[in-house]
Formats: C-alpha cells, structure tokens, sequence
C-alpha cells in the first residue's frame, strides 16, 4: 500500500505491470469471499471503474449477471485483455483450486479472508486441510512483483504469505496484533481496526476510514467477521489507487443483497425487529456470529435452526450450547437426514445455566412462520438457514401480506 500522504498514482496500475498481464484479483479464504467481493465490486464501481467477476453465484459484468459461466467468463477475459474491464475479481472455491489447479505467477493481487481465526476445532478438520491446500495455490498464483491483503489476524494466512515474494498487506483487529506491528516497523502500511473505526496508515500516519458502526452489513459494528471482511475489501481499493472517500461512501451503502449472496448475513427487518439470515456450517463461524447477536442491543433472541446433520454429535451439541446462550426461544426444525444430531443440539442448549424456551417443528417453513408471528418491536432473530434464498423468500411475503 502506498503511504497515506502519496495517492497519486494511475488507479489499478497495480493490476497491470505489463501489456500482456490480465487485471486479476483473486480472492480465497474459508468464509466472506463473495462478502469482500461485492465490497471491492461496489468500491470499483462507485468511483467509475468496470468489472467482471466470476462468483459462487455466477458470472457478472458491473452487477449484471451473464448467462451461464464458462462462456461469459471467456467473454470477461477478453474484456479484461483489450481493456474494457477495469478490474477481475476471480472467487477462489477450495474444492475447485486444489482439483483443477491454478497457472503459477499469473495473479497481479489476491485477498486471503480467513481459514480459522485460529480456532483450533477448526484447524483440525478435514475441510480446513482442504481450505489450506487452497490458500498455498492462491499464494503461488500471485506474480512476484504482486502483492497480497493477508488477515494478520489468521496464522494460516500469514505463514502461507511468508512463503511467495510478492508484497504483502495486512489488516488486523487490533493496533497491537504483533504480526501487525512487526509490518508497520518493516515500514509497510496497514489496516486496522482502532476506536471503532477502520483506519489506514503506517506509522508515521494514519487516517480514520469509517466508523465500524456506520457500516450496515457489520450489525452496528457488533459482527466481527464483517468487520474484518470490510477491511480486507477496503485494503484491496487502497492499493487500487481508490480514493478513501469513495471505499468510505461505498462501505456505508454496502448491504449483502439477497439475490446474489443469500444466507451471507443478510439482514432484514420486520414487525420492528432485526432478522439476520445466515447459513454457517462449522460452529467456529457460528461462534462469531452469536458472539455479534449476543452483543447487539436487543429486546430477546429468537433464534431458528436445523439439525447440521453433516456435524459430528460433539460439534452438533456445542451448535446447540451456542444457541441456548442467547437465551430467549430456540425453534428447531427436524429433518430426515439429522442422524440423531437433533438430540445432541437439545443436549447443548439444556447445558445452559438458564435454558431458553425450547420448540421443535417438522420444517424450515413452519419454524420460520413461528418466528415471524413471534418476533415483536426490538427483537432480533437469527436464522440459521438450510435454504437461505427461500427463508428470505418467505420472510419477504410475510412483510408484504
């Protein structure tokens, strides 16, 4: 990242050292890919750039999405190569990395959300080895004159930057994460979270970003993992060239849209109250989210959720001692495929010194109907969905009847 007092620099030189290179970002991690995504979609397009993208929802060219994948996204290169494309966001799915492979050194930027934040259930599951392999082909696909927006606050993330030459960037949580500091002294700048507001800087000098608070998809400022994908995103638009002004108006504008990121923590309202629709599949992520929700200001927590079939018992009970710690009502919905885990989560929430009130329905549909007759003025619900586009489907007809 330039320092702050030099922004003159021909926005999105980075991504183009040569005439021959693409102007690619690749952006992997474990969770909030689409997230920082739409973020720098949004920030290149408010300040009168174009881009293509190829995302787990689809291919798309300035937020209109193409028809189809593989051809729209030939389509999106050759833009890109006879520059009618700014910029190339690519979303970097695990399973697809490590099966297909990526061409070495090709990659001007990428942005490394998180793996685990460093939690060590997560950092032991077969899913993260496989999260892992992917991180260390990003890296090696990013050119060496190119550089990298790592999560200072990750330990995969910041080894897997330890191993390319291209130059990296660094966000973090707190002013004084040791990674981050160790950066600054290097004489590098950064991004960090400092009084509640995301700031960028070196040391000599940094500048306030926004206020966290100001920020819709982050709850107030209460949902961590929010937090830490804005400024992953805002990191990314600084080494563009991108004026603060413009990441700052667009971060304050940026809420996730239900059509193209259903189940990313889109949050709606109604009857009064907050409803924040997300679909984690590993009690690590669950854990930040709950940790937001405990945290935001609020009436009473009703929350719903399915099994988590794929989870093991132990993980499905600590699902449900998550749960049962917000208090309130917790409705749950039984499925076929649930393998007794249903069991386990009724467990977990009973473990609680003061279990919530406890309901068990035969669907989504109806659990999520009880919630919204429920719900009232200054509540929050939380919907962990197994089908996010048809829960936020069902909660919009109900707000419109």
């Amino acid at each position: 990242m330039s320092s702050v007092e030099d922004r003159s620099r021909e926005a999105y030189a980075l991504l183009r050292p040569n005439k021959t290179v693409l102007p690619l970002i690749a952006v992997g991690g474990s969770r909030g890919k689409s997230t920082v995504s739409w973020m720098l979609d949004a920030m290149i397009r408010d300040s009168g750039g174009s881009v293509g993208s190829w995302l787990t929802s689809g291919v798309y060219v300035d937020g209109e999405r193409m028809e189809g994948e593989l051809r729209p996204w030939s389509r999106v290169l050759l833009a890109a190569k006879y520059r009618e494309l700014d910029v190339v966001i690519q979303e970097m799915e695990a399973t697809m990395v490590v099966g297909a492979g990526l061409p070495a050194r090709t990659y001007p930027c990428a942005v490394l959300t998180t793996i685990c934040g460093n939690d060590d259930s997560c950092r032991l599951s077969m899913s993260t080895e496989l999260e892992e392999r992917s991180l260390m082909s990003v890296v090696g696909a990013v050119r060496d004159d190119g550089c990298i927006v790592g999560n200072a606050d990750d330990l995969s993330i910041v080894t897997a930057m330890r191993t390319t030459a291209a130059r990296g960037v660094l966000f973090a949580l707190h002013p004084e994460n040791p990674v981050l500091q160790r950066h600054l002294s290097e004489g590098f700048s950064a991004v960090w979270l400092d009084g509640g507001s995301i700031v960028y800087g070196d040391y000599r000098a940094n500048e306030s970003l926004v206020p966290v608070a100001n920020i819709p998809a982050t709850l107030d400022g209460t949902l961590i993992f929010q937090i830490q994908n804005a400024m992953a995103a805002a990191s990314m638009a600084l080494e563009l060239g991108i004026n603060p002004a413009v990441i700052s108006h667009s971060l304050r504008n940026f809420e996730p849209q239900h059509a193209t990121q259903p189940g990313a923590c889109n949050i709606v309202e109604a009857k009064g109250a907050q409803i924040v629709v997300d679909a984690p599949t590993q009690t690590w992520s669950l854990k930040m989210l709950a940790r937001g929700i405990k945290h935001q200001p609020h009436r009473r927590t009703v929350v719903v959720s399915g099994c988590f079939p794929a989870l093991s018992a132990e993980d499905a009970r600590e699902v449900g001692r998550i749960l049962g710690a917000l208090g309130g009502v917790v409705i749950l919905h039984n499925d076929d495929s649930a393998n007794g885990r249903m069991d386990s989560i009724k467990a977990g929430i009973a473990a609680n010194p003061v279990p919530p009130l406890m309901l068990v329905l035969g669907s989504e549909v109806a659990a999520v109907d009880q919630m919204l007759l429920s719900i009232g003025a200054g509540d929050t619900a939380l919907i962990l969905a197994d089908h996010p586009t048809e829960v936020l489907q069902q909660i919009a007809s109900f707000s419109t009847s």
